[in-house]
């Protein structure tokens, strides 16, 4: 039996049944004129004449010719009622299998980037913050808008107990936790010899010491169920150091050794432990900057661009979700457009940056060298 079913342009459609007491299996052709034909164009095709709630489409088999496509595919009808509660169960067994991953400082910039990435991902997000409440909840919004499942928690990862609350409340909503991305971090600028303490103990203690807490109670859950991973935010400063930034890119220094030590204590439980280093990424710090000023640090990135925070953002999902990533640890991955592929370009944009640092270290030296003269001077006229 052959009759015409729905017909879009450029489409025709034929189906061929066979009758059977409970169960209806309709096997179709659909031929396409265009070059292709994927699972949405069928499902646009087949509204209407096929498409009902007691009704499953299965593609079997396809031939490609040139400028069209033969696609099969088999309906399934029931007598019956749909199975919802098959689906329900589906549906929860699928909320049930979405990776938990708790982000620190994820209500702004690179941190709500990553947040995001990974509530699209269909991620359980713990969206943590220190005082941008108001960023953290439009963070959680959007995810559960995006259909994901997000939770707000307040929190210091420099202070151990809000650390430990943090995990709990992961754990107590969802179960588990099976994704750390210790985002969290601050700057607080300054010579080294003009440096106070305050200001090296207050990044150290959150861009360093954080990350440790963070790590040491998340890795609790992960080791008794023998599978998690971690992804550490470094930057390119704890590669090759700054000037005025000796407490932010020892901190960071720190994070890049942490992370290759805890990679390989935690191997052994199937927990990967990686590191992204990003460089220059578009900020509201980068949005203020003088046209002459940008355009400078532009010309010494090699793809003469600032980084996007999404672009971290992906990198990090990749790292925290992929399959392809089971292999990945102990690895720091940089992305900072080409700008520490010459350590010269990069340090001459350091010095355009820190150019009243590097001010006064000029005037050092020269006052070195001329002191150092003179004492050759004296050396000579006395001899």
């Amino acid at each position: 039996m052959r009759r015409m079913l729905s017909q879009t342009p450029g489409s025709t459609a034929f189906m061929a049944s066979s009758e059977h007491p409970k169960v209806q299996i309709r096997t179709s052709v659909i031929q396409r004129s265009d070059e292709c034909i994927n699972d949405l164009d069928l499902g646009r095709m087949m509204t209407g004449s096929l498409a009902r709630p007691n009704s499953l489409f299965l593609r079997t088999g396809g031939t490609r010719k040139v400028g069209s496509e033969i696609v099969s595919f088999q309906k399934f009808s029931w007598n019956g009622s749909f199975p919802s509660e098959q689906l329900e169960l589906e549906a929860k067994q699928k909320n049930m299998e979405a990776p938990v991953v708790v982000v620190t400082g994820a209500s702004r910039g690179i941190g709500r980037a990553i947040a995001l990435s990974l509530g699209k991902a269909n991620c359980k997000v713990l969206v943590n913050y220190a005082k941008s409440s108001t960023q953290a909840e439009e963070v959680s919004n959007l995810i559960e808008a995006f259909g994901g499942q997000a939770i707000t928690f307040a929190g210091d990862v420099s202070n151990e107990a809000d650390v430990e609350s943090m995990i709990k409340t992961a754990v107590d909503a969802w179960g588990t936790v099976d994704v750390l991305v210790n985002n969290a971090g601050i700057t607080r600028d300054g010579l080294l010899m003009r440096m106070k303490k305050s200001q090296w103990q207050d990044v150290i203690d959150l861009n360093l010491t954080g990350v440790f807490l963070c790590m040491q109670a998340a890795a609790k859950i992960m080791t008794m169920k023998k599978k998690g991973r971690i992804v550490n935010i470094a930057s390119v400063i704890g590669q090759v150091g700054n000037v005025g930034q000796a407490n932010y890119s020892a901190a960071k220094a720190g994070v890049i050794g942490l992370t290759k030590s805890a990679a390989r204590e935690y191997a052994s439980r199937n927990i990967t432990v990686n590191a992204v280093a990003p460089g220059f990424i578009a900020s509201d710090m980068t949005a203020k900057l003088r046209p002459d000023i940008e355009k400078k640090r532009l010309e010494l990135i090699p793809l003469g661009r600032f980084g996007q925070p999404e672009e971290v953002a992906g990198l990090v999902e990749f790292l925290a979700l992929n399959p392809s990533a089971n292999y990945i640890t102990g690895q720091v991955f940089t992305i900072d457009g080409g700008l520490t592929i010459s350590a010269e370009l990069f340090y001459r944009l350091l010095l355009e940056m820190n150019l009243g640092y590097c001010c006064i270290l000029v005037t050092l030296w020269y006052t070195v060298l001329v002191a150092y003269s003179l004492q050759r001077l004296n050396i000579a006229l006395e001899a």
